[in-house]
């Protein structure tokens, strides 16, 4: 069993090096870096010249993978965009914990980013868990006493057709229908609770000047 283990684990990591690789190389393609460097005014192309150096966007894609996979703390590079590597890199790369900086909060670390919003993700995740968790159970275990009834069937289609979409769809489509729902009645959906108050609120002066 453990040696079972220890070959599958070992059989991961050429795996994830090219998942990885392919998401860097697509990601690199399918956006411009650059494009928000200069806020809402275009950027200048002595300013994109000089920003490409400085950030490495002139290296071949293989050497921007390297760099962004084990740093570049072992050679030079051009940190003031004169167009002459003299300065020595700083970077540990991801595989030493360095996730570089932020393009969008400029400067800040993009592990310091993550952790802020780490909390709030896992709240959402466990959450999420908890629920789907409890009422799968609940709809499977009454569904398995009711088996073949009209129930039955009705919900087996409906997972057979959620299940045959998309991830990313049903995600987005969630987004958009509770985005609608709190919009609708003047709420964030980061203030679920205010939301709740405001609309109980609404519904209390109605009734009473009724």
């Amino acid at each position: 069993m453990t040696r079972y283990i220890v070959r599958r684990l070992l059989q991961a990591i050429p795996l994830l090096l090219i998942i990885s690789l392919i998401l860097f190389v697509l990601m690199q393609n399918a956006t411009d870096p650059l494009a928000t460097m200069g806020g809402r005014m275009p950027t200048k192309p002595e300013d994109r010249a000089r920003l490409t150096r400085q950030l490495g966007l002139d290296k071949p894609i293989y050497i921007q993978y390297l760099y962004w996979l084990v740093g570049n703390n072992w050679t030079k590079v051009d940190l003031d965009g004169d167009g002459s590597a003299e300065t020595q890199g700083k970077r540990l790369g991801v595989l030493r914990g360095d996730f570089g900086t932020s393009i969008v909060q400029t400067g800040r670390p993009v592990i310091t980013v993550i952790m802020e919003r780490l909390p709030n993700t896992l709240i959402l995740m466990l959450t999420a868990e908890v629920v789907i968790v409890l009422g799968a159970l609940l709809v499977g275990i009454y569904s398995a006493l009711q088996q073949y009834s009209t129930f039955d069937n009705i919900l087996t289609a409906i997972l057979f057709f959620g299940y045959s979409m998309p991830i990313f769809f049903v995600a987005l489509t969630t987004m958009y229908i509770f985005r609608s729902i709190f919009n609708a009645g003047g709420c964030r959906i980061s203030q679920p609770l205010e939301c709740s108050t405001r609309r109980s609120a609404r519904r209390l002066s109605r009734s009473l000047s009724t």
